[in-house]
């Protein structure tokens, strides 16, 4: 998991480090990456096309659960704390 994980970081650290050109190009590197892996698995290529869009809700995901810390998990209206 930690490949995907990394593919989703490079591109906006990319952007933070040195600007917008650096982030466009790991996008795209990442892109073709995703292109590859859903034509060798016969899958949708357009869904390899949304992966920007859902790259930014999985980074969403983490920094929210990352901010909200890990004293609670909070799932359908319910809260649960875990147990040492």
């Amino acid at each position: 998991m930690w490949l995907p994980a990394l593919l989703w970081i490079v591109p906006p650290l990319a952007w933070a480090m040195f600007g917008w050109w650096w982030s466009a190009v790991t996008t795209l590197i990442s892109l073709a990456i995703w292109v590859a892996v859903y034509w060798a698995q016969g899958g949708p290529l357009w869904y390899a096309l949304l992966y920007p869009f859902g790259a930014g809700v999985v980074a969403w995901i983490m920094i929210r659960s990352a901010w909200r810390g890990s004293n609670k998990v909070q799932w359908r209206g319910r809260v649960y704390t875990p147990q040492a």
